[in-house]
């Protein structure tokens, strides 16, 4: 479901505090949780608490470059600094608050903020595509679950290979927006 992937680098390292409280006052504001980060190398917050949306981290190291979050909790450097934070389950309300906080983080301290968002608001701004594109994500969702609920029978014994078969041909059908309802009247195919 729709995420936003950014990374970048504090303009000015010495002022991350200056941008971290800043940070911390627009939690505030929001009612947002903020866990305070302290690390060896890497320092800073998370938001927590935009109903249905991921984490949001804003952790630095001494250089001012942004760290995944999953690098702190799994002590992985290897998750490096593309930060990806999921924001369908907030919504379009959810998605547009993210990236306006992230056009001020832009605009203010990062101005080589690279942001990759699956919806592409980010680049058009339009808030009506933007609600197209998340309610053709959600009819593919619950089409995808339907298919698998009621029109793929996967045998118990009938191992992996059959259960991603399954996966996949109701992923197939709810792109093709077969419907569920056989003409004899019972529900969808079983998996061959």
């Amino acid at each position: 479901m729709t995420t936003i992937h950014y990374e970048g680098k504090l303009a000015d390292p010495a002022k991350k505090e200056a941008f971290l409280d800043e940070i911390r006052m627009f939690a505030e504001r929001m009612s947002f949780r903020i866990t305070e980060i302290e690390e060896p190398t890497l320092s800073g917050v998370v938001l927590g608490g935009w109903k249905g949306m991921e984490p949001i981290p804003f952790i630095f190291d001494s250089e001012g470059v942004l760290h995944s979050f999953f690098e702190v909790l799994l002590h992985d450097a290897e998750f490096g600094t593309i930060v990806s934070v999921k924001t369908h389950y907030a919504g379009v309300q959810g998605h547009v608050g993210l990236c306006r906080l992230l056009r001020h983080v832009q605009t203010a301290y990062m101005p080589g903020l690279k942001v990759a968002d699956e919806s592409e608001f980010w680049q058009h701004q339009d808030e009506a595509a933007l609600k197209a594109y998340f309610a053709r994500l959600d009819r593919f969702a619950d089409a995808f679950v339907d298919h698998l609920q009621n029109d793929v029978v996967v045998e118990p014994d009938g191992g992996v290979e059959l259960m991603v078969r399954g996966i996949v041909q109701a992923a197939e059908m709810a792109q093709r927006g077969e419907s569920n309802q056989r003409d004899d009247g019972n529900r969808g195919p079983a998996i061959q």
